[in-house]
This record gives structure tokens, sequence and C-alpha cells, in this order.
């Protein structure tokens, strides 16, 4: 791209600036020899958007607790709760770093831990029809199995919707011990863990905290900040984006994760 087109197009895609953080880092050295750098530290993920890497051991570089302290500010208001930046020492923090019009301003941060399990998330809306299913069902003296469920839930919430369930003529348990059971049995099978580590599958990316500037977004600066994220997690193993886990996820967080995870039920950790 020719000099005057590329600052066309820089102008064309700048922030409006304002209340963006300049970003200002101490590139940290990294490998054997004196001065080497670790090329995977900092990647391009388009023309404008580069993608920096961030450690625990980065912060005591001079100006980055700076940066990383006014990271956190931005985290902690976006979100709503105060959390430390990094939430244990093998931790990662990737920083979007959007360069154009002359300017480098942080466009976005995912922090990312490593998680030995997660939970898939619980569609609400189908918890709630097979929770009031399962309660018909006892209600109805029969016993809780795949076929009752079905059938209570394809009857949808009309006022007898277990009329297709032949009556067996038994007597009607005791519903006080019977229902806590049978919902119990219920919420363990939604909310199992889902152990990836001994299946054999390696560790999950667990997204601790994510955040895109306002005015950068709809730039698909999220899912290069998890893509990057993943890929620096372990030395040497690129996470599956299958098992990307979120950490209680807002209304804006769930829509991202069930878009980057291409599922409804993504992970979630707490």
């Amino acid at each position: 791209m020719g000099g005057r087109k590329r600052k066309r197009a820089e102008a064309e895609v700048a922030g409006p600036g304002g209340d963006q953080l300049p970003f200002r880092w101490k590139r940290p050295r990294r490998g054997a020899g004196a001065g080497s750098f670790d090329d995977d530290d900092e990647t391009w993920a388009g023309p404008f958007l580069r993608l920096v890497v961030a450690t625990p051991s980065d912060c005591t570089a001079a100006g980055n607790a700076a940066l990383l302290a006014q990271i956190k500010r931005r985290l902690d208001d976006a979100l709503g709760e105060e959390q430390a930046v990094f939430p244990h020492p093998q931790a990662v923090m990737v920083i979007g770093v959007w360069t154009a019009g002359g300017t480098e301003v942080v466009a976005g941060v995912v922090v990312c831990e490593r998680l030995q399990q997660a939970w898939r998330m619980v569609d609400k809306k189908r918890g709630e029809r097979e929770v009031g299913a399962i309660q018909h069902i006892v209600e109805s003296g029969l016993e809780v199995t795949a076929d009752t469920l079905a059938r209570g839930l394809s009857a949808g919430s009309s006022a007898s919707p277990l009329s297709s369930v032949p009556d067996t003529g038994a007597e009607s348990p005791n519903t006080t011990a019977t229902a806590p059971k049978a919902l119990d049995e219920l919420w363990a099978r939604q909310s199992h863990v889902e152990s990836l580590v001994d299946a054999g599958q390696g560790c999950i990316c667990g997204v601790s905290r994510i955040w895109v500037d306002p005015t950068l977004r709809r730039q698909g600066i999220a899912s290069a900040l998890l893509d990057k994220a993943r890929a620096a997690l372990v030395f040497g193993y690129d996470i599956p984006k299958e098992q990307t886990a979120f950490s209680q996820p807002t209304a804006a967080g769930k829509l991202l994760a069930r878009s980057y995870s291409a599922r409804d039920d993504f992970y979630m950790y707490t």
C-alpha cells in the first residue's frame, strides 16, 4: 500500500481518541541471549492491530507497571468488580494495540489462565422447562426417566403435561423425598463437570477477563485477542478453540462466548 493511501486508510479506521489509553510499553527481554526477544511475544493481526503478550514478570519493567495499572482500572470499571491484573503467576495477558493515524492506543485486553475443568453453559429456558416437567412427573407418582421427561417436555406447559403417559396404577411416592432427588439428578446432568485433562485433551484456556475499547469494537479485535491467548498460554501448544472457557461472562460476554465457541453451551468456570 502506498504511503498516501495508507495514511488515508489509517485516518478512516482510527478511533476518535478522547478516553483511549495510549500504549507505552517496554518490550521485555526473553530467550537465552542477552537482548534477545521471543518473536511470538508480538504479532500482527491485520494492518492496524498488533498483539502484545504480557506476563506477571513484565510488571517489573520500567514504565509497564503504570500502563498495567491503567488497564486494571479500565477492566474494573467496565466489568464492575475489582480483580488482580493476573489471577496467578502462570496467567497471560494479551494487549491489542491499535496502530493508526500515527498513534498507538490500547484497543483491547484479554487475561487468560490455565484450567483443569469447566462447566457447560446451561440453557436457562430449557432448564426451567425440565424442572417443571420433573415436578409434574413426581406429582403424578411416576418415575423420572428419559421417556417420561421427554413426554413431559413435548406436552409443553399445558394443564396436564403427562396426560399421554399411561397410568401405572402405582401409589404416589413420597414427593418430598423424590422431587429433590430428581432435581439433583437433573442439575448434575446439566451442570456436569467437563474434565478435559482427564480425557487426554490438554488444558482449558480460561478467559478471566476480556475488554475491547468501545470506539474500536466490531473490528474482530476480541477474536484476535482470544486466538493469540490460546497460542500463548502454554509454550509450544495451541489450545483448541473448543477448549476455551469464560469466567462469569456479562450479557455481552455471553454473546462473544457463543460466537467464538460456535455453540450455545460454551464452557464456563468460576
